[in-house]
């Protein structure tokens, strides 16, 4: 069965607290506000019945008040910290990102600054190859003009013929020498220190370059007032070039 509600009369209320009376008088919702917080208004109009028999029973029910509302300020004071922690942990993180905000805002600037001074460097470069290049195509033009009036002032210069000296003969003809002999249709054979060995009409003689025309003494290289007779060197040489005409069929 269940149990039969107690009734007080006023007397009873009498030298009671608000939040005593709220319960006493049944604990509903509309006594209890602005006496006990909201989260706990619930807990007490459920168990209103159950601290109304308690307070029945004993004569100092206002150390129990007492325990009750140091618990639902202890709870209260709780919430309150916790709360405060959070928020000052959530200011932290604020300001945390408040300064890297800061940090970044300024990379950010000197990034921007540098972009500026490159693109700035970049442009004095390129102005910079632009001049060289209208120089370079200056000295080009410039070049090409001294280049075309040196051509047209330059005297061509005279044609060079080049005469090729005859090379000397074997055939000899006739060779009148100084002694007063003539020989006919001479061929030379042979070139020596003294003189010339040549074959003619009458046969093969040896004619010393003392009684050899002037002109063949030239010839020969012979000089009488330098050496009575050709060096070897000079031997050698007109031996080279008695066979070079040999072999040219001279």
């Amino acid at each position: 069965m269940p149990m039969p509600r107690k009734t007080h009369s006023p007397i009873h209320l009498e030298g009671k607290t608000p939040l005593q009376r709220a319960i006493i008088g049944g604990g509903d919702q509309v006594r209890l506000q602005g006496i006990v917080p909201n989260k706990y208004r619930s807990f007490i109009s459920k168990y209103h019945i159950l601290l109304i028999n308690y307070a029945a029973g004993h004569t100092h029910m206002n150390y129990v008040w007492l325990f009750f509302m140091m618990v639902l300020g202890a709870g209260g004071y709780y919430e309150y910290t916790v709360l405060e922690q959070k928020i000052t942990t959530d200011e932290q993180q604020l300001s945390d990102l408040n300064t890297k905000l800061d940090t970044l805002q300024s990379e950010n600037k000197k990034l921007t600054d540098d972009n500026g001074k490159l693109s700035k460097t970049a442009n004095d470069a390129q102005a910079a190859v632009s001049d060289l290049t209208g120089q370079l195509q200056s000295t080009q033009a410039a070049l090409t003009q001294a280049q075309a009036k040196a051509k047209a002032t330059e005297t061509p210069a005279p044609a060079t013929t080049t005469t090729t000296p005859a090379q000397p003969s074997n055939k000899m003809g006739t060779i009148a020498t100084l002694d007063g002999k003539t020989y006919q249709n001479c061929q030379l054979l042979k070139v020596e220190a003294d003189g010339i060995v040549v074959n003619q009409s009458e046969g093969i003689i040896k004619i010393q370059y003392a009684f050899l025309p002037p002109d063949l003494q030239k010839r020969f290289g012979y000089d009488i007032h330098v050496a009575p007779q050709l060096t070897d060197d000079q031997v050698q040489r007109q031996e080279q070039l008695r066979q070079a005409a040999q072999m040219a069929g001279n």
